[in-house]
């Protein structure tokens, strides 16, 4: 099914490599010039790869304070078991 779809889009054989100055090897497909509308959706990509990114760092963020609120938490409720102590000991 997917063959048929892509027949006539893709090449039947590999794209040639070109070496670049720098000597890293580049497909023509990367070479061509791509249509408006290819590189928005590229930019696009690369944006909803970043919000993701972002995302999973406010996680790993929020997972830390949350830690650190469950140890306040934990001293807190510490503090007021020797208090009620202490109270009790008057």
């Amino acid at each position: 099914m997917h063959e048929k779809l892509l027949k006539g889009i893709l090449p039947k054989e590999a794209p040639k490599q070109k070496k670049m100055s720098s000597g890293v090897y580049m497909s023509v497909w990367q070479q061509m010039p791509m249509r408006p509308e290819v590189q928005i959706l590229i930019h696009q990509q690369q944006e909803i790869e970043a919000i993701k990114q972002r995302m999973i760092n406010q996680e790993e963020r929020l997972t830390a304070i949350e830690a650190k609120m469950e140890k306040l938490e934990l001293s807190y409720n510490s503090l007021l078991k020797t208090l009620n102590l202490i109270d009790s000991i008057k």
